[in-house]
């Protein structure tokens, strides 16, 4: 759904200004007039050239064009923090979204808040983005609005999320070294079997003697390696 800046009028006169998404630019004028605020100036948030190029390249590759879950993670302890402290959960979905920076997830929270104004419930709304919220979250979100405590499970969804990418992280650490020597060692073997070996092969050969099965199949291994190692 496409998404507009836009500039207005509040009931009191005062100047305000916020995104909104909506199917046309006469559907965002209605949904404001219904919070009674009153545009002046509503434009549609356009990517840029380079920025669809980007896209069609990424959406090629699974997972480039992911929302940072470090990102999420925060994002939802400020939502939980938001609940906790009483206010309603379309400003507190407002707020959140004007303290989020990172584009993607802007936009995400944008498009939730909307569903939520058109009387979805937030586990709803975030189930339409599987991407960022997994069918576990969404569920824990649902029971959360059930048992009326989602500023609770909120708050444990972030603990979760942090603790998973702790976790992550340290996987990745202890992996980079083996991996690192793994790839060292495939090299160093890759030279010897090209470079080095057929020269001792061609003094093996030219001692014509009786060579035991593990020489035969190291030579054999060195031929095949020259040959066809394209």
């Amino acid at each position: 759904m496409p998404v507009y800046e836009y500039k207005a009028l509040n009931e009191k006169g005062k100047k305000v200004s916020g995104i909104i998404t909506a199917e046309g630019p006469t559907s965002a004028r209605l949904k404001l007039s219904r919070d009674r605020i009153f545009p002046i100036e509503i434009r549609e948030v356009r990517q840029t050239k380079k920025d669809t190029i980007i896209d069609s390249l990424t959406s090629r590759f699974a997972g480039l064009g992911r929302v940072n879950p470090a990102e999420v993670s925060a994002s939802i302890r400020q939502l939980s923090t938001l609940i906790y402290s009483g206010l309603p959960l379309v400003d507190c979905l407002g707020a959140l979204i004007e303290q989020t920076e990172q584009k993607q997830l802007k936009k995400i929270f944008i498009q939730i808040r909307e569903k939520v104004v058109e009387g979805e419930s937030l586990s709803k709304a975030m189930a339409e983005h599987p991407s960022v919220f997994s069918p576990i979250f969404v569920n824990m979100v649902r029971a959360a609005e059930t048992g009326g405590a989602l500023d609770l499970i909120l708050k444990r969804l972030a603990d979760f999320l942090e603790q998973r990418l702790k976790l992550k992280k340290k996987i990745t650490s202890a992996m980079t070294y083996p991996i690192f020597m793994v790839m060292v060692s495939t090299v160093i073997l890759v030279f010897l079997m090209s470079f080095v070996m057929p020269k001792v092969v061609g003094i093996f050969r030219g001692m014509e003697l009786a060579l035991p099965l593990s020489t035969r199949a190291l030579i054999w291994i060195t031929d095949m390696l020259r040959d066809y190692w394209l």
